[in-house]
């Protein structure tokens, strides 16, 4: 949603708010303060600034006749005396006088933040920032007002159009376009665009209204639930300031600049990012991005994802590429959802987290196994899922006097030995008197029972330990 802004100073003394509303003008940028005068400031200002027809910014000329610690003081001054207490306003620092120096100008910004308790907004051309590099983005001044790069283009080109972009300063993207200078009711008015009304909102310290797709909760939660003890740190889905100013997902899709908006009257969210710490030993980052984009069906429900240089996307079936973009995307993984109603509104798409890291039981994977192997009886022949040749494959077993024997019998003889192991040490447990020496009897039973396992999975004083934990209190829980 577009705003029109018309400037208002003391050279708009005749025109009227009526005309300017009537002309499609529903915001203001009032001067405040000059140096700390009030050069061609309007004689109505405070008028001006407490019609409620308008949304609102003001403006101060930044001179060099004091220092930037007195202008933003003075200008603080009239801001609080001009506007209403319970309206949001913006501000606006203009630059463009020749003899303002670089620290005139980074008071100024720390100084007025500091006092609004947010940022501001900076006003300077290309003509006159480029040979002035101080004139920079900053947390304090994070959105430029300006003509475009070439100048006034004489009526606005709209929203899409390449002449927001600039290269100065920092900034890649205007957040307000000057396009014209031109008669409203026959006078000059300075008329400028703002195509977000997000970023028009965080201009004057408001929160907008906005909510994620169910799509992007139903994934968010999910994670929340396999990951309970992960990082949020550089976690977030509505776009930070640095995002509203340009097209992307973070952006609610009614009043930011979204990458694909679905008509509905909803203004949603439809881009996550999520914190690259899980707090998980048995999974990487790398290993979740390689299990999402692995998922059947899941170019359904995400468009694209970017993790540590890479980009991975659904037009091209999620295969790594490099990403060249200013953010690595190493603290992070940004995930992009598709753009389609049914991709917003799928709050029960299973994204099989519990897949992820050591989540199966010795138990489970036993079972598993022999019931791959199960024997049967087809067409009169013994077969498995391996095969009707699994009588044919022989590998070796320890377990058997003859050497070699079918894979489902070295399961088998590998499940029965585990039990003959566990019976032993509850038997021990239960003969066991008090007169036991439990460390010589578990220093005796670990080698044996490091046997029969598989190479570095346990320390020797691992197994003695849970020797001498069974002896003391069985198999029961343990």
């Amino acid at each position: 949603m577009t705003i029109y802004v018309a400037d208002i100073a003391s050279y708009q003394g005749s025109l009227s708010p009526t005309a300017l509303l009537a002309a499609g003008f529903s915001g203001i940028n009032v001067k405040i303060s000059h140096g700390i005068g009030q050069k061609s400031v309007h004689p109505n200002a405070k008028s001006w600034l407490r019609d409620t027809r308008f949304s609102k910014s003001t403006f101060h000329y930044l001179t060099d006749e004091a220092s930037g610690q007195e202008q933003a003081g003075y200008a603080y001054a009239r801001f609080r005396e001009l506007t209403p207490a319970a309206e949001s306003v913006a501000h606006v620092v203009d630059v463009e006088n020749p003899t303002v120096t670089a620290k005139i100008f980074t008071d100024y910004v720390t100084t007025m933040a500091t006092l609004l308790g947010r940022p501001i907004c900076v006003y300077s051309g290309a003509w006159f920032a480029d040979s002035r590099p101080w004139i920079t983005i900053s947390a304090r001044a994070p959105w430029l007002w300006a003509a475009p790069d070439a100048g006034y283009p004489g009526s606005y080109p709209g929203d899409t159009s390449a002449q927001w972009e600039v290269g100065y300063g920092g900034w890649g993207t205007l957040a307000a376009m000057q396009y014209r200078v031109g008669p409203i009711s026959g006078i000059d008015v300075s008329q400028t665009a703002v195509r977000s009304a997000q970023v028009w909102a965080a201009m004057r310290g408001e929160e907008m209204a906005w909510k994620n797709t169910p799509g992007l909760e139903n994934h968010r939660s999910q994670v929340n639930a396999r990951f309970p003890n992960r990082k949020k740190d550089a976690e977030g889905t509505v776009g930070d300031l640095a995002h509203q100013v340009e097209e992307s997902s973070h952006n609610p899709d009614l009043t930011g600049l979204p990458e694909w908006a679905d008509g509905d009257s909803k203004d949603e969210v439809r881009a996550w990012d999520m914190d690259s710490t899980l707090n998980d030993p048995s999974v990487t980052t790398q290993q979740y991005v390689d299990h999402i984009r692995k998922l059947p069906n899941v170019g359904k429900i995400i468009r694209y994802m970017i993790y540590n240089r890479k980009i991975y996307s659904s037009d091209n079936g999620f295969v790594a590429r490099d990403y060249t973009g200013n953010d690595p995307h190493t603290n992070h993984v940004h995930h992009t959802y598709q753009f389609t109603q049914a991709a917003d509104e799928n709050a029960t798409f299973d994204f099989k987290l519990d897949q992820l890291g050591d989540t199966m039981s010795v138990e489970d994977v036993t079972a598993g196994l022999e019931k791959f192997f199960a024997r049967t009886e087809k067409d009169g022949q013994t077969t498995s899922r391996i095969g009707r040749d699994w009588g044919d494959q022989f590998v070796p077993n320890p377990f058997s006097a003859e050497g070699k024997t079918r894979a489902w019998k070295l399961l088998q003889d590998l499940a029965n030995s585990n039990k003959r192991l566990e019976s032993a040490v509850a038997a021990l447990a239960k003969a066991a008197t008090t007169d036991v020496d439990e460390a010589a009897l578990a220093a005796a039973l670990a080698p044996l029972l490091l046997a029969g396992m598989p190479d570095g999975n346990l320390s020797q004083e691992e197994v003695e330990s849970a020797v001498r934990n069974v002896l003391r209190s069985g198999t029961d829980g343990a």
